[in-house]
C-alpha cells in the first residue's frame, strides 16, 4: 500500500506485528491483484475497474469488484464486521451509491436488492449509512435497521466500520462511533444471502455504481468495540496489530462492574503467546491508541499483571479499586518469537457504594380477576453492598402509596412484593426503593404492571348523551367514555353526527346501535365524517381481546371499524374490506415489526356480523360470527409496545382511508385473550337459535365422526355403515366367532 503512516512507523519501531489476525477471515490488500489475502478467494473486477498503486480504481459507471459470496457465507457468521479505507472522488457519488454489499437480488423484481448488510459513504439523501434487511421481498428499504453519519464525497482517504451482532448493528466513521440501532426481530445475519458480494456496488441494480479508490477492505468474525475502531483507524490499513485479543470480560464499557472483578480475555488461536502484560488505571491515556508506552499512567507499577502466563488478573489484589470510578486497561500480547502486539484499550465502570436497582421483574403480570391467584414483583440489587433497606409502592393518581404488610401485601420492606388473592383492587403499577448509608436508588422509571383479566371496557352503544357541544356513549364497565365525533359539523340540527339507531334489522342487542352514516360525501345531513374516538390508554395491554358487531351499509374498501395507534409508523386496525382478495384484516405494527392476519372472506352488508380479534403471547386468532378464521403463531407485537392514544372507531391513521359506514353494537375490550369457546359464546348469546361448533385437538369428542360436534344418530349410522369390515392379512384372521 502507498499510505505513509508515521503513527504506524512508531509502532513498528516498537516491534508491534503487521501479520493478519485469526479474526479477519477476508482482506483485500489490492497490493498485487483483487484477490483475498487471508481467506484465500478469488474475486473478478468488472468493466473498468482496476488494481494499482495498492488501490481498487472505480470509475462510477459499471465497474466494481465482485468478491465470492458464496465463500465469504455471510449467513453463517454470529458476527460480523466490514472495515475499509476508502477515497471518494470529490462530487462523484450523488445518486444511492453503495461501498459494499453482502447480500442477494429479488428474482421477482431483480432491480431489488434483498437480504443485505451494506455500508454507503455518499447517497442521494446526503448521509452515508450502514444498514441490514433480511426477509422482506416486498419493500426492503423500509424495514432496514441502520445507522445514518456524515456523507464524505471530498476526495479525502476516510475509513469505515459497520458490525452486527445478533442484537444490534453499529456504524464507525474515522475511528468514532456514529451510532448503534436495535435489530429488528426480521433482521438478522443468519438470513443475510450468500449470492453477491460487492465492492463499489449494491443489491439495488437500477443504482448507480461508487466513483473513487478502496485502499483495504476487511471482514472480521466479531464486532469491532470503540477503542479497537479507533486503533485501526490509528494505525491504517498497513496493520492489523491490536486485534489479537477476540474478547473480554468485562467487555467494552461495561458498567456496575464489582471491586473484585477477575479480568480475564480469550486471544486469537492464531497467535502463539508466551506472555501478557497488563497496564490498568483510572488514566485514560491507558486506552488511547495513539501511546504505545503508557507504562507512567499505569496503577499497577513494573511487575504487577506483567509477565502474565495465563489469561486473566484481579486488580484488586495489587491496588485499591474505588466505587463509581472508570478503569482502563490495556492487555499488550507477547508472542513466542518476541513480537509485541500492543493491544486495544478497554474500559468498565465499578459499582457505586450505594444501592442500584434493577427494572422491577416481570415488567408485566396477568392474574385472574376472582382472587384465586397471586402476583409476586421483585428488583435485583445490582451494586451488591450491603446495609440495604427496601421499600415497596404502589402508583397512584395523585401521589403514590407507601406499602405495608397486611392479608393483601406482604414482603413490603424487601426486594421481593407479594399480592395474595388478586381482585382488580390491586391493578396498577408498583416499584421498589433501595437505600443503605451511601444513597439510594427507585425502579420508579420501570415499574411493573398488574392486570387482572377482565372485561376492562365496555361500551353497549345505546345512548348518546349531549352535554352542550360534547357527545359520549358510556363505557359501562371502565368509565372511559367514548366520544361521537365529525369532521362538518355545519348543521345546527345535528345531523352531521353519529346518532343512535333503533335495532330495527334483529340483532337482538339492546335496544339501539350508533349508526354512522358515511354514505355519501355531497349529503349535508352527514358530511362524510362521523366517527368516534375513545380515550389513551384503553388498549394498553400486552394480551387483549377487541369485539364488536357490525353492520356495514356499504362503501369504500379499507374502512376500518377500529383503528388505534399513535400515527401510520404504530397502530393496529381491523377492516371489514381491506380490497383485493383480502377480506376482513387485522394488523398490528409496533414500530420495528408488522403481523397481519386476513381472509377471503368480505363482512357483507345489509346484516349484522360479530367480529372479534385475539392477541394472546406471539398467538393472535380473528373471528367472525364465532368462529375463528385465521390464526398467527408469529403475532409478535402487542399494543402494550407501543401505547396507542389516538384510538378511532369508525376511522384510520391514515387520512386518504374512507370512514366506516354503518351501525355499530357492543363494542368490547377485555384485557386478556378469550378462548374460542369464549368468542363463540358472545355470538351465541345473541344468536340464541344457532351453535358454534369448538373443535378441542387436545381433547376430541371420540365418536364425532361428521365433526359437528356431537355424538348422534348420523354418527352411528357412519359406524354401522363400516360395521364388520376387516382390513387383517391373512383373510383367516376375519373371520367371526362369538
Amino acid at each position: 500500500m502507498n499510505r505513509l503512516n508515521l503513527i504506524l512507523m512508531i509502532l513498528l519501531a516498537l516491534i508491534v506485528s503487521t501479520k493478519s489476525s485469526a479474526a479477519v477471515n477476508h482482506r483485500y490488500t489490492f497490493n498485487e491483484n483483487a484477490d483475498d489475502v487471508v481467506g484465500g478467494l478469488t474475486s473478478t473486477l468488472v468493466g473498468d475497474a482496476y488494481v494499482s498503486g495498492g488501490e481498487l480504481l472505480l470509475d462510477g459507471t459499471d465497474d466494481w469488484l465482485e468478491m465470492d459470496a458464496a465463500g465469504i457465507a455471510a449467513n453463517t457468521y454470529s458476527e460480523l464486521t466490514m472495515e475499509m479505507w476508502y477515497t471518494p472522488t470529490a462530487g462523484g457519488n450523488t445518486g444511492y451509491t453503495i461501498l459494499s454489499y453482502l447480500g442477494g437480488n429479488n428474482p421477482d423484481s431483480t432491480w431489488m436488492g434483498i437480504n443485505y448488510f451494506f455500508m454507503s459513504s455518499a447517497r442521494e439523501d446526503d448521509v452515508s449509512r450502514a444498514a441490514i434487511c433480511t426477509n422482506n421481498t416486498g419493500d426492503p428499504w423500509a424495514t432496514e435497521t441502520g445507522v445514518n453519519g456524515t456523507e464524505y464525497d471530498d476526495g479525502v482517504e476516510h475509513h469505515m466500520i459497520a458490525s452486527v451482532d445478533d442484537e444490534q448493528i453499529y456504524f464507525y466513521l474515522d475511528g468514532e462511533m456514529v451510532g448503534t440501532a436495535e435489530l429488528s426481530e426480521d433482521n438478522n445475519l443468519s438470513d443475510i444471502s450468500n449470492e453477491l458480494a460487492y465492492l463499489g456496488k449494491g443489491g439495488y441494480l437500477n443504482d448507480p455504481e461508487w466513483y473513487g479508490s478502496i485502499n483495504e477492505f476487511r471482514i472480521y468474525d466479531k464486532v469491532l468495540n470503540p477503542n479497537e475502531a479507533a486503533y485501526t483507524n490509528l494505525t491504517g490499513p498497513e496493520s492489523l496489530a491490536g486485534i489479537v485479543i477476540r474478547s473480554s470480560v468485562p467487555e467494552y464499557g461495561q458498567d456496575l462492574v464489582p471491586l473484585d472483578q477477575t479480568l480475564t480475555w480469550t486471544p486469537e488461536s492464531s497467535v502463539t503467546v508466551d506472555h501478557y502484560n497488563v497496564y490498568f488505571g483510572d488514566d485514560p491515556n491507558i486506552a488511547d491508541p495513539a501511546i504505545s508506552d503508557v507504562s507512567s499512567y499505569d496503577q499497577l507499577g513494573s511487575t504487577a499483571g506483567k509477565n502474565l502466563a495465563t489469561a486473566q488478573y484481579t486488580p484488586y489484589n495489587d491496588i485499591t479499586i474505588e466505587n463509581s470510578t472508570d478503569y482502563y486497561w490495556r492487555i499488550d500480547t507477547v508472542a513466542a518469537d518476541s513480537t509485541v502486539y500492543q493491544g486495544a484499550g478497554r474500559m468498565y465502570t465499578t459499582v457505586p457504594a450505594s444501592p442500584v436497582l434493577s427494572d422491577v421483574s416481570p415488567q408485566y403480570q396477568l392474574a385472574a380477576s376472582d382472587g384465586s391467584e397471586d402476583a409476586v414483583f421483585s428488583v435485583t440489587e445490582m451494586s451488591d453492598v450491603e446495609g440495604v433497606s427496601y421499600q415497596w409502592y404502589k402508583v397512584g393518581e395523585t401521589e403514590d402509596v407507601m406499602l405495608s404488610d397486611d392479608t393483601v401485601y406482604s414482603g413490603t420492606s424487601t426486594d421481593t412484593l407479594t399480592i395474595t388473592g388478586v381482585t382488580p383492587a390491586e391493578e396498577g403499577y408498583y416499584y421498589c426503593t433501595a437505600e443503605n448509608y451511601a444513597g439510594s436508588d427507585t425502579s420508579e422509571e420501570a415499574p411493573g404492571r398488574l392486570v387482572t383479566r377482565r372485561l376492562v371496557h365496555h361500551y353497549p352503544l345505546e345512548t348518546i348523551n349531549i352535554d352542550g357541544e360534547t357527545r359520549t356513549s358510556p363505557d359501562v364497565a371502565g368509565g372511559a367514555d367514548m366520544s361521537i365525533l365529525s369532521e362538518a359539523n355545519d348543521s345546527d340540527d345535528g345531523l352531521d353526527f353519529p346518532v343512535t339507531d333503533p335495532n330495527v334489522v334483529n340483532a337482538n342487542i339492546g335496544q339501539y346501535s350508533v349508526y354512522f352514516n358515511n354514505s355519501d360525501s355531497e349529503d349535508p345531513n352527514n358530511a362524510y365524517g362521523q366517527y368516534a374516538t375513545l380515550p389513551e390508554g384503553i388498549a394498553n395491554y400486552e394480551d387483549i381481546t377487541i369485539s364488536a358487531w357490525v353492520y356495514r351499509n356499504g362503501g369504500d374498501e379499507w374502512q376500518r371499524i377500529f383503528g388505534f395507534g399513535n400515527d401510520t409508523s404504530t397502530y393496529m386496525y381491523m377492516s371489514p374490506d381491506a380490497g383485493g382478495d383480502p377480506g376482513v384484516r387485522f394488523v398490528i405494527n409496533d414500530g420495528t415489526s408488522e403481523a397481519v392476519m386476513e381472509t377471503s372472506t368480505w363482512i357483507t352488508s345489509g346484516q349484522w356480523h360479530h367480529v372479534a380479534v385475539t392477541l394472546g403471547g406471539d398467538t393472535g386468532r380473528l373471528y367472525l360470527d364465532g368462529e375463528q378464521v385465521v390464526m398467527n403463531e408469529s403475532m409478535a407485537p402487542n399494543p402494550n409496545t407501543f401505547n396507542p392514544s389516538n384510538n378511532l372507531i369508525g376511522d384510520s391513521q391514515w387520512e386518504a382511508d374512507p370512514y366506516y359506514n354503518g351501525l355499530m353494537d357492543d363494542f368490547r375490550i377485555y384485557s386478556y385473550a378469550l378462548t374460542p369457546t369464549e368468542i363463540a359464546q358472545l355470538y351465541t348469546d345473541i344468536k340464541t337459535d344457532e351453535y358454534i361448533c369448538v373443535s378441542d385437538e387436545n381433547n376430541p369428542i371420540s365418536y364425532d365422526v361428521n365433526g359437528d360436534c356431537r355424538v348422534d344418530l348420523t354418527d352411528m349410522i357412519e359406524v354401522m355403515s363400516a360395521w364388520l369390515d376387516c382390513g387383517r392379512i391373512s383373510e383367516d384372521a376375519c373371520s367371526w366367532s362369538y
